[in-house]
């Protein structure tokens, strides 16, 4: 199936350095709302993950929400709502973002929320599941320059292992594929694993 998927991508200017000298995140959720004022644990969908703060001293972040069929298919407006955990008291620390456009139109939605202590850049587009696989493939494409992977064959079996990094589906992990011709059943064997744990 080729589900389509919301494209968020989320910048977070604080107005002052509140982690100072140290690496530090922000937590978040994001809601899908069918209405602006429905922000809880029972929305539609809800998923959680990190803002990071980048050698800029800004955070920044880019991750991707499954649209289910019923909301691809909504009648009711549609919002996206950001809440942004562990900040300081006096920032702004939830958003709302209708997305009905974005999700039914295809069309890009850039809002940007401003006050005297925290300026966010929400940029959101619905692409599918292809697209954001091949999107994945080009960036994880070695370039010409790059070292040489960690592949070897040993008789019919074959393995690579990477360290691998991907902000959009948050993977920073080392990832193994084996694949093992098997003649008696002429056919191979492939395998997935993620931190020695097995996926496929």
């Amino acid at each position: 199936a080729n589900s389509s998927f919301l494209d968020v991508f989320l910048k977070v200017y604080p107005a002052d350095d509140f982690c100072g000298a140290q690496r530090c995140n922000i937590s978040y959720a994001i809601s899908v709302l069918l209405s602006p004022n429905q922000f809880d644990l029972q929305s539609v969908m809800l998923q959680e993950g990190r803002v990071a703060r980048n050698d800029r001293l800004f955070f920044e972040e880019n991750t991707i929400v499954r649209l289910n069929k019923n909301l691809e298919n909504a009648t009711q407006k549609v919002y996206i709502g950001i809440r942004l955990f562990d900040v300081p008291d006096d920032m702004q620390n939830y958003f709302i973002v209708e997305v009905t456009d974005t999700i039914q139109k295809k069309r890009r939605t850039k809002v940007e929320f401003s006050s005297d202590t925290i300026r966010v850049l929400i940029n959101i587009h619905k692409k599918k599941e292809s697209t954001l696989i091949s999107e994945a493939w080009k960036f994880l494409e070695l370039e010409e320059n790059a070292e040489p992977n960690s592949c070897s064959c040993v008789t019919r079996n074959c393995g690579c292992c990477e360290h691998m990094v991907v902000k959009k589906i948050h993977l920073d992990d080392n990832v193994c594929v084996n694949i093992s011709y098997i003649s008696e059943d002429i056919g191979m064997k492939v395998s997935l694993s993620v931190n020695n744990r097995v996926y496929y």
